[in-house]
């Protein structure tokens, strides 16, 4: 016996004894079959009942049972017309059939059952369960064809239950007495007794109503745990299910909630002893097998005990510990920390894997399809690598001597080709300007030997006739050189890169020589200011000398003319040395050799002795000057020298611009971290127009050549320059037509290691400043 008959014998043991295994417990012989009734008062859609019959089925679903279910549907119409026509339709279907058993789920059904029996299933036995009423089941046990199974719903150890969890809660009941048997509800009421006795306080709300009752629900207090036994009805008089009632409530609500069946487990009851409707219909299968297999069997009621089930993820939402409920609890959803593997799973999963192993030696040995398999991974590599080559952001051509055989997408994208057929078998060279077709045949002739070119630049031709600026490369593909695959790259956006980088380059060059000629410009105003400083003061020095020489003489009273053109030509000095003091402190800002000399000073003794200093002046004007603060001394670092020319420039333009008769007030407030200094005029004001560019240089609000004063628009901004210096801030309101106000803001700073300095009020010390910063008013 060869090898290879060897193992044909081995593999067809091998099939022998699996099947053998998998079918020993098949029996060749007939037996006679059971006929089972089930009678379900509702339909298949009842979770309860539903779970009922599958229980039922788990026990005599068998080759020797043949089960039929009937679904009376009793909630729709389950008056004595209805019963009349569910009869007559029983009788003609079952008349052929003897039931060896007939099985009946619940309560509603029983009533059926109670007026027809007799006169359609006379010498069948009848097996309730699900039926709890204790009135029925009086009656059931009197009768010698009636069996029953009993699952009690236990409210006993319901509310001991929920009373030992939540010891501190209230418990509401809300009952639908249309549903409930007097019997439930008298044991109800002795519990609630019973806990009353106990100070625990139970509510029982009566009521049908599901809208009443979810507005009694929703008012109820966190510390309340909430028993739902029945259904309820809405408005139009439709049963609202407890399943939805239990969904709605978990939603909505924080309140732990408890009910009697275990088909609410995952519907959001926390759990309890729960009538669970499966391993009642499998226990009801088992017992009535018993019956089937002995009709005179002795035993008529079963009662079955309820299981303690409870819905992990709700013991842990109202913090629950599994410790504290009663022994042998099943929790549904908790987590497993391993898994639990049946015999029956492990054996399924081995005859899997033999299986799987004999079909893998089956097609190594009979080898059918390898090279269609082969063939379609090899095809789908090329799909692939075809995609790949299609969407490459540079343009991919291969041709053969000058054929254009494939292009993708970038390539015909970029020559404005349709699609690949319309380009396909054309010559390379329909697409490039004819100035470089002996260009790309000698690249194609030093290709084959083995001679390769850079990126060379070519001018394209598009299919609408465009020139278009490329660069091309070219490789033999594989070793057949009259192959060969072209890289194409578009120039366009490199040639708009490189003329932006000039332009940048040039745009630079432009902005370095502003640059130079902006310092140049400024070296040259720094330089004129000092020479107009110059002879300046020497002109101002002589008209000192001129006035002191005539008040000397005594001869002021011969010369008052000459006296009035003296002070005109001072009040032009000042104006012009206020000027070029002006140019050559903005040149040492724009230069950055401006430095300010911090020292701590009480800012209110030198803003007010500055103030006082110009007192004089404005009241020969006519005009009314407040000074006013919160504090006495603030201590803070400052350069004075830098203060008293901005406070002096702002009374000066306060002045400027105020009316005899008009008011200017100067507050200073001392805060914890900032000093506000506010100069405030009742004058001309300032238009709206205007108030964003009254600090920018060389900037003027009132340029006719009528006004009252002159200025050259460089003090304000001079002024914003020395605040920003000191880390301050500036700002001016204005009501055009009633007043201005300009607010100053300075940093409660002081430098260490100096001495604090007073400053006293020296009034010739800020002449010679008020007469240059005021030399700008006509009246001086």
């Amino acid at each position: 016996m060869t090898n290879r008959n060897k193992f044909i014998c081995f593999f067809i043991s091998i099939l022998l004894i699996n099947t053998l295994y998998l079918f020993d417990s098949f029996s060749f012989g007939e037996e006679k079959a059971n006929h089972i009734l089930i009678v379900n008062s509702q339909n298949s859609s009842n979770d309860y009942t539903n779970n009922i019959v599958k229980g039922i089925y788990s026990s005599l679903n068998c080759q020797t049972n043949i089960i039929h279910i009937e679904n009376m549907d009793i909630h729709i119409n389950n008056d004595d017309e209805y019963f009349d026509t569910l009869y007559n339709l029983y009788k003609s279907k079952f008349k052929k059939y003897k039931f060896d058993i007939v099985i009946v789920t619940d309560e509603d059904a029983y009533y059926f059952f109670e007026k027809y029996n007799n006169k359609l299933f006379a010498d069948s036995p009848i097996l309730f369960c699900g039926i709890n009423e204790p009135s029925i089941l009086n009656k059931i046990n009197s009768n010698e064809r009636y069996y029953v199974l009993e699952q009690p719903i236990d409210i006993k150890k319901e509310l001991y239950l929920v009373n030992k969890l939540h010891p501190n809660s209230k418990i509401f009941i809300p009952v639908n007495p249309d549903l409930l048997s007097h019997h439930y509800i008298k044991l109800l009421e002795d519990q609630k007794k019973y806990y009353s006795s106990k100070n625990i306080d139970i509510v029982i709300y009566y009521e049908s109503n599901v809208d009443k009752v979810l507005d009694k629900i929703n008012h109820l207090s966190s510390d309340t745990a909430l028993v739902l036994l029945t259904d309820f009805k809405t408005n139009s008089d439709d049963i609202y299910s407890l399943y939805n009632l239990i969904k709605y409530t978990s939603k909505n609500t924080h309140i732990p909630i408890y009910s009697f069946w275990s088909t609410m487990i995952n519907s959001g009851i926390v759990g309890g002893p729960l009538c669970d409707a499966f391993e009642l219909g499998k226990s009801t299968g088992e017992f009535a097998s018993k019956i089937i297999n002995n009709p005179n069997y002795s035993i008529h009621r079963f009662s079955m005990k309820n299981r303690y089930q409870f819905n992990y993820d709700q013991l842990q939402r109202f913090t629950i510990f599994i410790d504290n409920l009663p022994y042998r609890s099943e929790i549904i959803g908790k987590p497993s920390s391993f898994y639990n593997i049946s015999k029956n799973t492990v054996y399924t999963f081995v005859v899997y894997i033999i299986l799987f192993l004999i079909l893998v030696i089956c097609i190594l040995l009979i080898n059918i399809n390898k090279i269609k398999k082969l063939q379609k991974i090899l095809k789908s590599s090329q799909e692939e690598y075809k995609n790949l080559i299609e969407f490459l952001p540079f343009g991919i051509l291969v041709h053969n001597n000058g054929n254009i055989i494939f292009t993708n997408s970038t390539v015909r994208k970029l020559f404005k080709i349709k699609d690949q057929e319309s380009i396909k078998n054309k010559s390379l060279y329909d697409y490039i300007h004819k100035d470089f077709h002996e260009k790309v045949k000698q690249r194609l002739e030093d290709q084959k030997k083995n001679i390769y070119s850079p990126y060379i630049e070519e001018l394209g031709i598009t299919a609408d006739g465009e020139f278009i600026d490329i660069e091309v490369c070219s490789y033999p593909l594989l070793d057949n050189k009259s192959y060969s695959l072209t890289i194409v790259n578009d120039l366009r956006e490199k040639r708009k890169a490189e003329k932006l980088r000039e332009k940048v380059l040039e745009e630079e060059k432009r902005l370095k020589q502003a640059l130079e000629y902006d310092k140049l410009k400024t070296e040259f105003f720094s330089n004129l200011s000092h020479e107009l400083k110059t002879p300046l003061n020497l002109i101002f020095s002589i008209t000192q000398l001129l006035e002191s020489n005539l008040i000397n003489s005594q001869l002021l009273s011969k010369h008052k003319n000459t006296i009035h053109h003296i002070n005109i030509l001072k009040q032009n000095c000042y104006r012009m040395l206020r000027l070029v003091n002006n140019l050559i402190d903005i040149t040492k800002l724009d230069c950055g050799y401006f430095n300010i000399e911090l020292q701590n000073h009480n800012i209110v003794s030198l803003v007010e002795n500055i103030t006082l200093s110009v007192s004089e002046y404005i009241n020969n004007k006519e005009i009314s000057l407040i000074f006013d603060t919160n504090v006495e001394e603030k201590i803070i670092a400052v350069d004075p020298n830098a203060i008293e020319r901005i406070i002096l420039n702002l009374l000066s333009n306060a002045i400027k611009f105020t009316d005899s008769g008009d008011s200017i007030i100067v507050n200073l407030l001392a805060e914890a971290e900032y000093v506000t200094i506010s100069i405030k005029d009742t004058g001309i004001g300032i238009p709206n127009d205007k108030l964003e560019i009254i600090f920018d240089r060389f900037r003027q609000v009132d340029k006719s050549l009528t006004r009252n004063t002159e200025g050259s628009g460089i003090g304000l901004s001079l002024v914003k320059s020395l605040i920003d210096m000191h880390n301050g801030s500036i700002d001016v309101k204005s009501d055009y037509g009633h007043g201005s106000e300009f607010i100053i803001k300075l940093p409660v700073t002081t430098v260490d290691d100096i001495t604090e300095i007073d400053t006293v009020y020296i009034k010739d010390k800020y002449i010679e400043k008020i007469n240059i910063e005021f030399s700008d008013i006509y009246s001086i």
